[in-house]
């Protein structure tokens, strides 16, 4: 077997499409009735199945191994207490021994986290307002002159929509062309009690519901929001965490690692991103099935 990674995205769990792995200059674009955003996925040592570049120049600056950086506008009126952000599966997981131990740091390491992971469905969800490593809110923006997401001057855009989602909304410049981490800022008007430029004591006071509660998320707002970290290797699939360390592949049953940002009642998905495993070699053998199934059809036409 020769596998490599592939990287799928999209508003919701039915709605995916595979996209290019470490592309700064040109994120893809999703919409739905709950959410219009650009994202962009990286991976430090990419050499995955699906396209893209081999690194970011996000990386050099970071000893972070992966990042899921997203702009967004959310389209209802809610709370930070509502939306959760973590991992999703269908079956009952394979864990190594000593998972345990990868349990108690990932708790200790984002307290807000939650989680079932030896349940038929397992899961681990924080909230998204705590849990991600950067956001920023521009407190000045003035949506009504934001330019048009969908820019009919730019062949590569690459857009994942609902079917029959409402309208896209104007979002202002995407703020990592060239790879550019994005700056904490949490205006002190939302949370007047920290630095807004400290993502520590952001997370920190986060932690706490009826802090999550009393800050409101509209539409108007624009969120940029980055989740990245050391310990999971996409490239060499391992998980490496202090004191613990697997081979994710020897445990592997074929699901694909989701991670997904939706309402805590369950009733919005606001956006998904997949990783798998491609065995390159059945890929390489169907392709040539299907060329083989084609000539015999231009045969037979003959």
């Amino acid at each position: 077997m020769v596998l490599r990674l592939c990287i799928r995205a999209g508003p919701s769990m039915d709605c995916l499409e595979e996209i290019a792995c470490n592309n700064d200059a040109s994120p893809v674009i999703l919409n739905s009735d709950h959410l219009t955003a650009r994202l962009c996925v990286r991976i430090a040592s990419y050499h995955g199945a699906t396209p893209g570049e081999e690194t970011s120049p996000y990386f050099p600056h970071s000893s972070d191994l992966y990042s899921i950086q997203l702009q967004c506008r959310f389209k209802q009126k809610m709370t930070a207490d509502d939306i959760v952000f973590g991992n999703s599966f269908d079956q009952k997981l394979r864990l190594p021994y000593g998972s345990s131990v990868a349990v108690k740091f990932a708790q200790w390491f984002d307290p807000g986290l939650k989680m079932d992971l030896f349940s038929d469905r397992p899961w681990a969800f924080s909230p998204l307002f705590e849990t991600m490593n950067r956001m920023s809110l521009d407190e000045d923006a003035v949506v009504d002159q934001f330019p048009a997401v969908n820019r009919q001057d730019d062949p590569n855009q690459h857009i994942i929509s609902s079917p029959g989602a409402s309208d896209m909304l104007a979002l202002p410049d995407w703020p990592s062309p060239l790879g550019e981490p994005i700056q904490e800022h949490f205006p002190a008007k939302l949370l007047p009690s920290i630095d807004s430029s400290i993502a520590v004591q952001r997370r920190k006071v986060m932690n706490n519901a009826n802090h999550r509660a009393s800050l409101d998320i509209s539409p108007d707002q624009v969120w940029n929001m980055d989740f990245c970290n050391a310990f999971i290797d996409f490239d060499k699939f391992q998980i490496k965490l202090p004191g613990f360390g697997v081979d994710v592949l020897k445990y592997w049953d074929g699901q694909p690692l989701h991670y997904v940002a939706k309402s805590k009642d369950n009733g919005m998905t606001f956006f998904v991103v997949e990783f798998t495993v491609r065995d390159m070699m059945d890929t390489e053998v169907e392709r040539m099935r299907s060329g083989q199934r084609s000539g015999q059809a231009e045969e037979t036409v003959d």
